[in-house]
C-alpha cells in the first residue's frame, strides 16, 4: 500500500499531457450571459464555447464563484467558512486563482513558470457549466482534480466543463481546494478545541464545503441537488474515497466515480510526526537553531501559543520552501489525509471493508498506461521545462511524436514492457 501510494503520488493527469494542447476553450461573445442568485449574492456568467472536431459546443459558464471565505490570516489551517454575502452582481467570468503550489506540468503549460511557486491562499472557488437551454433538474457532475494533493487546478483546459456539460446535458462543477501543507497539516500547537479546525484535513473539508454549496445553490443553475455525482482521478480519486467514507459528507452526493485512486488514511501520530519534522526544518531555515536536533530542543521550550503564532506569521513561500519538490511540482516528506476521528473516523480501507461508508452507486477504474506520464522524465535527460516545450511544439492537427525525440535510445527496448508492468500496479 505504501509503495503503491509512492508510485501514485503526483499523478494528476494520467490521460496524457498532449490533451492539454488540443482542448480548445474560449469565452464566446455570443448571447448575453446569465444572471443567477445564490444564497450569498447574484452572479453573472458568460456564454462559453469549446470546439471538438470542428464542432462547436455551446454552454453557459460561471467561473470563479466563491464557495467559502478566503482561508487566509486567522483562517489558515481552519475548516472552511461560508463565503461572505455581497451586494450587487458579482462578475464570474474568469477562473479563480490556483491554490499555492510549485508549478509543474500538472498545473500549467507556461514553461517559464515550472519549478517556481505559484497560486494564492485565496483560492476556494468553483466553476459551473450548463447547456444553453432552459432545462431544469439536470444531473450534476462534481469534478475533483488530481495532482497528489499538492498540485493541480480546475482551470486547466483538460478539465473543460463546457465539453462535458454541452455534450451530455448536465451541469458540470469543478473546484479548487487547498493543497500541500495548506490543505493537510496536523500539529498539536494548532489545536483550538474545535474538532473540524483541529482535524488537519482542510483540503477534504474544502471539498465538503463545496458540496454543501452545490446542494444549497445548484438548483439556481438548473442542477438537481438530489442527483450529484462526485468524480476524481488519482489524488482526486483518493479524495472521492475520503468523501465516500466520511460521515460529514453523508447525503451530499448520490453517486461516486474513482479513476486511479486508492483509499488513503495516514494515522494522526504519523501526521503529527511529519509536521514536527517540518517545524524543525523551518526553525533551521529561520536561523532559530543551527541543526534539526537543536531545533527540536528549541521548540520543546516553546508553548503551543508561540508555535501557532510563529507558524501563522510565515508566508506561503516560506512554508513551501521547507519542502523539496520533485517532478510535476510534488512535495517530498509531506503527508495527507489523516485519520483524525472526525473527518475520517478510521482507515478508509477499514471503513470500506466494514461497510461503514456512504453507500451510493460506485464506479472504479484505472488508467492502464498511466506510467507513461512519468517515463519521459525518468528515461531521458529532459528537464520538465524542456519536456513542456517539446509538448507545446507538437501540432495537435498532426501529432507525430517519436519516442526517440525525448527518450535515451538505451531505454527504448524496455519502454513498452515497463509501461505494461507498472500499469498492473495501478490496477491493484
Amino acid at each position: 500500500m505504501n509503495r503503491m501510494n509512492g508510485i501514485k503520488l503526483g499523478i494528476g493527469l494520467g490521460v496524457g499531457l498532449a490533451i492539454l494542447l488540443t482542448a480548445n476553450y474560449v469565452p464566446a461573445a455570443g448571447p448575453e450571459p446569465l444572471v443567477r442568485t445564490t444564497a450569498y449574492g447574484a452572479v453573472k456568467g458568460l456564454a462559453a464555447e469549446s470546439v471538438i472536431e470542428d464542432r462547436p459546443i455551446q454552454t453557459y459558464a460561471w467561473l470563479g464563484v466563491p464557495y467559502a471565505s478566503p482561508p487566509t490570516g486567522a483562517l489558515r489551517w481552519k475548516a472552511p467558512r461560508p463565503p461572505e454575502k455581497w451586494d450587487g452582481i458579482k462578475q464570474t467570468i474568469a477562473f479563480g486563482p490556483a491554490c499555492v503550489q510549485y508549478a509543474g506540468l500538472m498545473s500549467t503549460m507556461d514553461c517559464d513558470q515550472i519549478g517556481g511557486l505559484t497560486g494564492s491562499e485565496d483560492c476556494l472557488y468553483l466553476n459551473i457549466w450548463r447547456p444553453r437551454s432552459e432545462d431544469k433538474k439536470l444531473p450534476v457532475f462534481f469534478w475533483i482534480h488530481g495532482g497528489g494533493n499538492s498540485v493541480g487546478q480546475s482551470a486547466m483546459s483538460l478539465y473543460n466543463g463546457s465539453n462535458f456539460a454541452g455534450q451530455n446535458n448536465f451541469v458540470f462543477v469543478s473546484i479548487n481546494y487547498r493543497l500541500g501543507p495548506m490543505g493537510w497539516f496536523l500539529h498539536p500547537a494548532l489545536k483550538s478545541g474545535d474538532p473540524l479546525d483541529d482535524s488537519g484535513n482542510y483540503g477534504t473539508l474544502d471539498l465538503i464545503q463545496a458540496l454543501k454549496w452545490v446542494n444549497e445553490n445548484i438548483a439556481e443553475f438548473g442542477g438537481d441537488p438530489g442527483n450529484v455525482t462526485i468524480a476524481g482521478e488519482s489524488a482526486g480519486g483518493i479524495n472521492v474515497f475520503s468523501l465516500l467514507v466520511s460521515p460529514l459528507a453523508a447525503g451530499l452526493f448520490h453517486h461516486a466515480i474513482v479513476e486511479s485512486g486508492v483509499p488513503l488514511g495516514v494515522s494522526r501520530k504519523a501526521g503529527e510526526q511529519s509536521s514536527q519534522e517540518f517545524l524543525q526544518k523551518l526553525a533551521v531555515q529561520d536561523g532559530l537553531a543551527p541543526t534539526e536536533e537543536a531545533a527540536e530542543k528549541f521548540l520543546a521550550q516553546k508553548d503551543a501559543a508561540w508555535i501557532a503564532a510563529w507558524l501563522r506569521s510565515k508566508s506561503a513561500k516560506e512554508i513551501f520552501s521547507v519542502y523539496e519538490h520533485t517532478a510535476f511540482g510534488n512535495l517530498r516528506g509531506w503527508s495527507n489525509t489523516f485519520v483524525d476521528g472526525t473527518v475520517l473516523t478510521q482507515s478508509p480501507w477499514a471503513s470500506l471493508e466494514q461497510g461503514k461508508y456512504n453507500q451510493v452507486p460506485f464506479l472504479g477504474g484505472n488508467n492502464r498506461e498511466e506510467a507513461k506520464l512519468f517515463l519521459p522524465l525518468v528515461m531521458s535527460n529532459l528537464t520538465e521545462p524542456k519536456l513542456c516545450g517539446l509538448i507545446k511544439s507538437i501540432n495537435p492537427d498532426q501529432p507525430e511524436v517519436r519516442l526517440l525525440d525525448y527518450m535515451d535510445p538505451l531505454y527504448y527496448p524496455v519502454y513498452e514492457p515497463l509501461a505494461v508492468v507498472t500499469g498492473y500496479g495501478f490496477q491493484q
